[in-house]
């Protein structure tokens, strides 16, 4: 049995130990001088975490979120395809988090680039009332290949 601060190791979570940078974090307060440095995980860790996350729970689809696959869309809408691929690629290629970059790649290719599979699905399913589902699957599927793409070049 863990103890509630004890830390456990989670797969798809390595790559987050070398894709990562130091952010200063301060107080909303404005007469508030507290501030501290933490490392907060980059985009590339982010996604392999997210992808992975989305992997594990389709065995168990009521697991499922679709929050998820609305985080893939985000993160995909807003990074430089270019810089996350060449992240990538880094990780896959390291010895820690090689094995689940690779992995999780193989899973965006196969499940990320339909519209009908689960990381578009899940994202349409978060957005529906805010954003229309079919711009959300379509954005999801283009933004993916895009990735898809930027990776292959950088082979």
């Amino acid at each position: 049995m863990h103890g509630r601060w004890a830390a456990r190791r989670a797969r798809g979570l390595e790559p987050a130990l070398i894709d990562n940078e130091s952010h200063e974090i301060q107080s909303f307060e404005p007469d508030d001088d507290r501030h501290t440095h933490l490392r907060v995980a980059g985009p590339a860790a982010l996604l392999v975490a997210k992808i992975v996350k989305i992997e594990e729970r389709r065995a168990t689809p009521r697991r499922l979120k679709p929050k998820d696959g609305l985080d893939v869309l985000r993160l995909l809408r807003v990074v430089d395809m270019g810089e996350v691929a060449q992240r990538l690629q880094l990780l896959a290629a390291d010895e820690m988090a090689g094995e689940v970059t690779r992995s999780a790649l193989a899973a965006l290719r196969e499940h990320g680039t339909q519209g009908d599979g689960p990381v578009a699905a899940l994202a349409a399913s978060a957005v529906t009332g805010t954003e229309d589902p079919d711009i959300a699957i379509e954005s999801t599927v283009f933004l993916v290949e895009e990735l898809l793409q930027a990776c292959d070049e950088r082979r």
